[in-house]
């Protein structure tokens, strides 16, 4: 079986039980409304990458960069894909951790780091298909297999230390599924079957993720639709954004020629706060795209801009809306914004904004 037909999973890390088998079939529905009060600001608060430093940071938009309580900001290092940047809160790397391998400490694909309870270090191996504790000081607490086939996509835990999982899975039993239950043996039970996606899109078959309490809020990268379910996997509702600078695209097989035509809209991140609002980070053309020759000859920061919004789910609001002149990386677990670009060097550099508003 082969990517195009792979079916995007959401997986609960629990020790008992399969999700509630509850289709999204006619959840309610609600419809943002606009806010009316749109602006967000942003201070620079620190840059994290120097063409000095031994490693650079990752250069694709992922859930990678995290702040802990002691000011330090982690970040997954640009290649190999086995190291994590630590650097201080004035923006100085003071250490790299980890090595490549598949023992204690070794990682061979990180594809996500996370703050876990009790100011822990999440690190989530996609090719070891493995959750690495680390304490304060980089060692090893302790490890969680998730043996999903293929690999992983993204976690998230929940406030009662649930681990949320989402990624593919190629098994005849749980093809089709869009939520999974892994047991600590690593056994998987499917569960919610999936929407069906276009086979020609394999992003629709990925979803961006945010814990809130014990609920998970869940969107596909190509529609500005947020699914919002249980701890028992149960759907509860969804939030659909209605904009014309991100429309809904149903037509199967669609291929985007990115010298040619602008980028679609795509939505990178989902990050949700302590007051419960859900902060979306949306990647689109840049206000000045034009055709290219060839597409390898701007930079991302040329191709791209960023829309940063803030949804009140309560209110089925948007409170804020915002549009930057810049690549969006993500959010930090804290609600810090990150954006990435690339110096005169080649170096690739991550800034840290504040919002405010």
């Amino acid at each position: 079986m082969n990517l195009a037909t792979i079916v995007a999973t959401i997986i609960l890390v629990t020790a008992v039980g399969v999700l509630s088998a509850t289709p999204l079939a006619g959840q309610a529905t609600t419809r943002l409304s606009p806010c009316s009060t749109c602006e967000l600001h942003v201070s620079h608060l620190v840059s994290l990458g120097s063409a000095s430093d031994p490693d650079s940071p990752a250069d694709r938009f992922h859930r990678d960069v995290v702040h802990d309580a002691r000011g330090r900001f982690f970040v997954r290092a640009g290649f190999p894909v086995n190291r994590i940047l630590v650097y201080g809160s004035g923006g100085i790397l003071e250490s790299v951790w980890g090595r490549g391998g598949e023992g204690p400490g070794e990682y061979r694909s990180i594809k996500q780091l996370l703050m876990l309870r009790g100011d822990s270090l999440g690190v989530f191996d996609q090719v070891n298909a493995r959750l690495t504790v680390l304490n304060a000081d980089g060692s090893v607490a302790r490890t969680q297999l998730l043996q999903i086939n293929p690999y992983p996509h993204q976690i998230a835990q929940l406030a009662d230390g649930t681990i949320v999982v989402a990624g593919g899975e190629q098994t005849a039993a749980a093809t089709g599924y869009l939520m999974h239950v892994v047991r600590p043996d690593g056994s998987v039970s499917p569960s919610v079957p999936a929407e069906t996606v276009d086979p020609y899109r394999p992003s629709a078959a990925q979803r961006r993720m945010a814990a809130a309490g014990m609920t998970v809020w869940a969107a596909r990268p190509d529609k500005y639709e947020i699914t919002e379910y249980a701890a028992d996997g149960t759907p509860l509702g969804i939030l659909k954004r209605e904009v014309d600078w991100f429309p809904d695209r149903e037509v199967e097989g669609v291929v985007n020629d990115p010298a040619r035509e602008p980028p679609h809209p795509y939505l990178t991140t989902v990050f949700v706060d302590e007051e419960g609002f859900i902060w979306t980070m949306v990647r689109l053309a840049d206000a000045d795209w034009a055709p290219v020759d060839d597409v390898s000859s701007i930079s991302r920061e040329q191709r791209y801009d960023s829309i940063v919004e803030v949804i009140d789910p309560a209110r089925g609001a948007v409170l804020r809306s915002q549009r930057f002149p810049w690549n969006g990386h993500g959010f930090t677990n804290d609600g810090l914004i990150v954006s990435q670009r690339v110096d005169a060097l080649g170096v690739v550099i991550l800034d840290v904004w504040r919002p405010e508003w």
